[in-house]
Parts: structure tokens; sequence; C-alpha cells
């Protein structure tokens, strides 16, 4: 009897230890299978990995469409929607930001996405898929929040506009501009650039606006220089006077490059002015004057009937180099006034 009742005991604890086991071993089974698909999502999010170009498209499509890479996307969103790896959803919102799926990948972005993230990639991506899908507003909400962002825009535009793509250009310069007017050394390309265009496009207070920015931002003269010849030729005399008057008061810290053209500039706004003998006066400070100052300087000469000046000029600029096309003209102008 006693046996019995040992019995009994033995077999209900054989019992309870197989339950126990069995559970332990669906733990054991299920943690394997999740670290198994979180290395796999390692693999796949490292052979995935996209670098961002400062001229990638805000809504260019790049990657191939296959059945290998369908079925790793859709493995990647799966692993995102169950595990919320930020990883795979950054990586899965990119593949599909790159095959235009925009609403999609805003989605994925949004679950990567945290508040106060210090990922500027994946906050430029969200406003990426945001602007490209429609929703321009919520992308530069979305920009607002990443510091700095703002001059990684300016300088995309600058990289569009030396692959000569001006639209692109423009428009990654409004976006920074609209995200952060603050003026910045990093945007000197893009202030300077679109002072010429809204000169070009006959926009008189959108020109003076930038042209501000420029010389407001960067003290150099070649930004001196280039908002001075926009200011003149929108007659805006004064403005231009004042710009390259404080350019030559400020010549003790520029370089011998730069005196020479804080002078040649101020000569041409004296041009412009009809101020022929203030004009003279400065481009005789111009030390080693090149062919093409000199050829400046004959042109206000003649202008002011110094032909005798004129002449001995137009006679330099031929002598430093004849073979050159200022020179040429030079010796078709002397022909002409010689001829007289």
């Amino acid at each position: 009897m006693i046996h019995t009742k040992y019995r009994i005991k033995l077999i209900k604890y054989f019992l309870l230890l197989v339950i126990i086991g069995t559970l332990l071993f669906r733990v054991v089974v299920s943690l394997y299978t999740n670290v198994l698909q979180v290395s796999m999502l390692t693999i796949l999010t490292e052979s995935l990995w996209i670098t961002l170009s400062p001229e990638f498209s805000l809504s260019d499509g790049l990657v191939a469409t296959n059945r290998e890479n369908s079925a790793n996307l859709e493995r990647l969103i799966a692993i995102c929607n169950k595990f919320q790896y930020k990883r795979a959803c950054y990586n899965a919102g990119v593949w599909n930001f790159r095959l235009n799926q925009f609403n999609v990948a805003t989605r994925l972005f949004c679950r990567a996405y945290e508040k106060n993230t210090t990922d500027k990639l994946l906050v430029f991506y969200l406003g990426a898929s945001q602007w490209a899908g429609g929703d321009k507003i919520s992308a530069l909400d979305t920009w607002h929040k990443a510091q700095d962002i703002d001059k990684y825009f300016a300088i995309r535009g600058d990289v569009f506009l030396k692959r000569q793509m001006p639209q692109e250009a423009l428009e990654a310069w409004q976006i920074s501009d609209t995200i952060d007017d603050t003026l910045s050394i990093h945007k000197t390309t893009m202030y300077v650039t679109l002072c010429e265009f809204s000169v070009e496009q006959g926009e008189r207070l959108d020109a003076l606006r930038w042209c501000e920015k420029a010389v407001n931002t960067n003290s150099s003269w070649p930004v001196h220089y280039a908002v001075v010849q926009s200011l003149l030729e929108m007659g805006e005399f004064d403005r231009a006077f004042q710009v390259a008057q404080t350019l030559v008061q400020r010549e003790a810290e520029l370089t011998f490059a730069g005196r020479n053209q804080s002078h040649r500039l101020l000569a041409q706004v004296y041009v412009a002015q009809s101020n022929h003998v203030r004009a003279i006066e400065q481009y005789k400070l111009i030390e080693q004057p090149d062919q093409f100052v000199l050829y400046e300087l004959s042109q206000v000469y003649l202008e002011v009937n110094l032909v005798s000046d004129a002449v001995s000029t137009l006679q330099e600029v031929v002598r430093i180099d004849p073979t050159t096309n200022v020179a040429i003209q030079a010796q078709n102008q002397l022909d002409s006034v010689l001829s007289r």
C-alpha cells in the first residue's frame, strides 16, 4: 500500500517535471527564434545601409525592384512592425522612399522617430518623405526640429548648382531659408546666387534682400564684388557705392588681390554714376594692373576726352600680351583713335 502511494507521487512529480520542461523548452525556443530573427535583422539592415549624399533628390527612385529585394523589404517591414526595431523601420523607410512609396516610408520613419531624437538623417528622411508625398507643411515642421539642417539644405543647393541643376538648387535654398532664415556663413553661395537670380528675374525686393544677406554674412571681396555688380545692374547706384566704399575702407585687412579689386569695384561704381574723375583716381590706386583693368581705365579716359592717356594705356594693354582678346580689342580701338 505504501509502495503504491510512493509510485503515485513519483508519477505526479514526473508529470510535473515534464510539464515544466515543456514550458522551458518553449521559452528557450521562442527566445532562440527572436534572437535569430534579430540577428537576421542585423544582417539585413547592415547590408541595406544607404548613405545619404548632398545631391540626393527628394523624390528619386533609385532601388531596383525584384523578387529578392521585395522579399527582403517585406521581411524588414515585418520585423519593424513586430519588434519595433528602429533600424529596421529606418532602413525599410529609406527603401520605400527610394521606391517612391512616400506614404509607406513616412509611416515607417514615424515608427523609428522619437520626440527628441538627435538622428538628423532620420529627421531628414522623415521630412523628405512628407515633402515628396505632398505634405510640405509637415515636412518643414519636421525639419525645424533638427539643429542646423537648414545649413545642410543650403549646401545641397550649392551641390545642385555645381551640377547645373538650377531648379533643384532653388528648391533646396528655399527650404533652407524657410526652415531658418538666420544668417550663416554656410549660406554664402545661396545668398549671392539668389541675389543674382532675383536680378535676372526682375524681382527687385527679393534681390535687395538676398544681396544684403550676402554682404552682412561674408566680408570677403568676391562676395562684395558679386553683390555690387548685381546692385549696379538694378540701378541701385547709392547702395552699390556704400558696399564698395565699405570694402575700400577695410583694405588694410584685405589681401593684395582684395585691395586691388576693392579699388576697381569702387571705380566701376563711379563710372556708373558718371563720376569719371573719381573713377580714374581709384583705377590709379590699383597696383600692377592687368590688361582688363588697363582697358577699363582707357575707356574712362576716352569718356572725358583724355585721348593721349587713353592711347598710352591701350598701347600698354597690347604690349603685355598682344594675343589675348582684350589686347586685340585694344589694338582695334587704337587703330580707330589714331586714324582720326
